[in-house]
């Protein structure tokens, strides 16, 4: 995504086209588990498709955490359900889902969290895990319209899973939002 020209209307394309994506594997009852920016394949056309390049974490190592030196997770995409209690389920892929939201809105060039260190991640989130508050929360990006954030991304983030937006109902209304946008 280096080379593309970010704008909210392609920010926008970019969440319609993923969720659509997601809202088949969500028909499907599959959970993806990685969803994140660098994770979605992008032509010259600007079409968008979801992958998992979980063989090439080399190339993203900075963007996992090592556990007890066991397994690396995407913490800072992570559900707070997934990161603590190891529960994984399309409720948790919309959690990431909204944190690659914020990538893209934030023209894929900055981390979530970036001013925190990894154990500050784990540490805000536990603090969410126990009391449904964050410490530091991820702030509405630049290109990012207030009323998207506060309807769109902010609850992929809600506390129970179960009131988290599905992807049938994210993907509806971003295409509303596209619609809105071209009459």
């Amino acid at each position: 995504m280096n080379n593309i020209l970010f704008s909210t209307p392609y920010c926008i394309s970019v969440a319609t086209q993923l969720a659509a994506g997601l809202a088949y594997l969500e028909s499907c009852h599959f959970v993806h588990r990685d969803i994140a920016a660098r994770n979605c394949l992008v032509d010259e056309e600007g079409n968008v498709k979801i992958a998992d390049f979980a063989m090439a974490r080399s190339l993203y190592s900075d963007d996992y955490y090592m556990v007890k030196e066991i397994s690396v997770l995407p913490i800072r995409w992570m559900a707070w359900e997934s990161l603590f209690l190891g529960k994984f389920s399309t409720q948790s892929d919309v959690w990431s889902f909204g944190v690659t939201l914020w990538e893209v809105f934030s023209s894929c060039r900055e981390k979530p969290y970036s001013s925190l260190t990894d154990e500050q991640v784990l540490e805000n989130i536990q603090i969410f895990s126990t009391s449904s508050n964050f410490q530091h929360t991820l702030e509405c990006p630049s290109l990012c319209p207030a009323s998207v954030f506060c309807n769109l991304l902010m609850p992929c983030w809600q506390y129970n899973p179960q009131s988290r937006p599905s992807f049938e109902a994210l993907h509806f209304h971003l295409q509303k939002l596209i619609h809105t946008q071209t009459t």
